[in-house]
């Protein structure tokens, strides 16, 4: 259609105008998948209710790509993206988005291809609503288009066409899988599948993505280790690190021997949790309080699921720091952040990294064989007792930094109750997933679960 036409037109220009920065680029079979490491808008604040800009009865100007191209918030002070024909200024809100000044990225064209990166911004109303108070005009587009109702008929459909970031993701199994939102796909395991073993199996274990599944090259991929002023100490390979493997590499293979590691391997069982877990039960203790931020989410659907139970085998992290990072074990106070190939990052307390007792690794095999896609092969962040979230998945970069990560995964998310405080360790939990009365009424039999949290057990 026209509308497709022109909005794919505009969504081409503008990411390789973008191209021509520094990018990172993934090779995906045959296709290439581009990363953008920026984070478009989160969650709205109640202060972009008070900052209307328009009025839904005006009359609009109508603005070109190169209109909306000019003003970039580099040649000319404010900063606007187009979005469904339409055009929008943020410059007011670049100040209290929740994902920093990274949305700076996004300035100067349209926001469909970063919003079907981060495509949980198309699956709850408020992004939208939030962008409604700050339309400007309309956008001409190349050929003559009907306009749709309210500027709600999207102009790139994000199932079907090339700005689908999310084709080459893997098959997960619905049986096994409770399916929170399929696009950055979230899951949580069934408690049946929780209470079948003391190990959860790998394909059974829940799912929390951000973005589509990168797909990285074991073999030419790199992990950048950082100071906070902008040294790199070390461009590491995954060879170094874990060691050459043996025969064909395959992700399938529940073994395969290694050699050359300058680093010993290390083995332990732990469980994982998100650190949204059971938020339903969360909403229900807080209804007659503030509306919980997973209120009127899909998340509010978590319950019991997001976690699990595996083995999971890698190097310690505080292996690998000291012996890149000249003075590492003297520099308290610190904070280790680390960024994912998806664009997530995070950070946490270099004391928990370094202590080796804490078993912070990087791991590239759970349960005997190497990490799933969805679970960040070929290399991932473990830090046993500390919430999912900081585990961060395909990593490839390690920076200390004198303050926490400024992310909007840790400025505004995963945070301790009064939102404050990151959180980090878990506290100690259990799980009722059966229960027997028997006739006589005398006893009721429990069976469940229950893990240490921050203790790791």
């Amino acid at each position: 259609s026209f509308v497709m036409a022109a909005a794919l037109r505009a969504a081409r220009s503008f990411l390789l105008a973008r191209l021509a920065t520094p990018r990172l680029i993934i090779s995906a079979g045959k296709r290439r998948r581009m990363i953008p490491p920026i984070i478009l808008a989160g969650a709205i604040t109640s202060w972009a209710a008070t900052h209307e800009k328009t009025s839904a009865k005006q009359a609009f100007p109508v603005f070109t790509e190169e209109d909306v191209s000019r003003h970039d918030g580099k040649s000319h002070p404010e900063m606007w993206v187009s979005f469904q024909g339409h055009v929008y200024d943020i410059t007011d809100f670049v100040r209290e988005h929740p994902g920093g000044k990274m949305i700076i990225d996004a300035v100067g064209g349209p926001l469909e291809p970063y919003w079907g990166y981060w495509a949980y911004h198309l699956k709850v109303k408020k992004p939208r609503e939030w962008l409604a108070k700050f339309r400007i005009g309309k956008l001409q587009l190349a050929e003559s288009v009907e306009e749709g109702e309210e500027g709600t008929t999207a102009l790139v459909d994000l199932e079907t066409n090339e700005l689908d970031f999310y084709t080459d993701d893997p098959h997960r199994d619905q049986m096994v899988h409770d399916v929170i939102i399929d696009r950055p796909f979230c899951s949580q395991s069934r408690p049946e599948v929780l209470g079948n073993a003391r190990i959860t199996k790998a394909d059974d274990l829940y799912v929390r993505n951000h973005a589509p599944v990168p797909h990285v090259d074991p073999d030419t991929h790199k992990i950048a280790i950082e100071g906070h002023d902008g040294t790199v100490f070390a461009a590491v390979g995954l060879a170094e690190i874990f060691g050459r493997r043996e025969g064909k590499r395959e992700r399938d293979q529940s073994s395969s021997s290694s050699s050359s590691s300058k680093y010993p391997r290390v083995a332990f069982e732990s469980v994982i949790q998100c650190a949204g877990n059971r938020a339903s039960e969360m909403i229900a203790s807080h209804e007659r309080k503030a509306q919980p931020i997973f209120k009127n989410h899909p998340f509010e659907k978590i319950s019991i699921g997001m976690m699990g139970n595996v083995e999971w085998s890698g190097v310690l992290l505080a292996d690998i720091l000291e012996d890149v990072v000249p003075g590492v074990s003297k520099m308290q106070g610190m904070h280790v952040v680390f960024s994912g190939v998806d664009g997530y990052e995070t950070s946490t307390p270099i004391e928990r990294i370094l202590d080796r007792s804490c078993g912070a690794i990087l791991a590239d095999k759970i349960n005997g064989k190497p990490l799933p896609l969805d679970h960040g092969y070929p290399v991932r962040v473990f830090l046993p007792g500390i919430a999912g979230a900081r585990s961060v998945k395909w990593l490839h970069n390690i920076r200390l930094s004198p303050r926490e990560c400024e992310s909007t995964w840790q400025r505004n998310y995963y945070k301790e109750a009064g939102g404050r405080q990151s959180i980090q360790e878990l506290p100690h939990q259990s799980l009722i997933l059966s229960h027997h009365l028997p006739v006589d009424k005398s006893s009721i039999e429990l069976g469940g679960i229950a893990w240490g949290g921050g203790g790791g057990e």
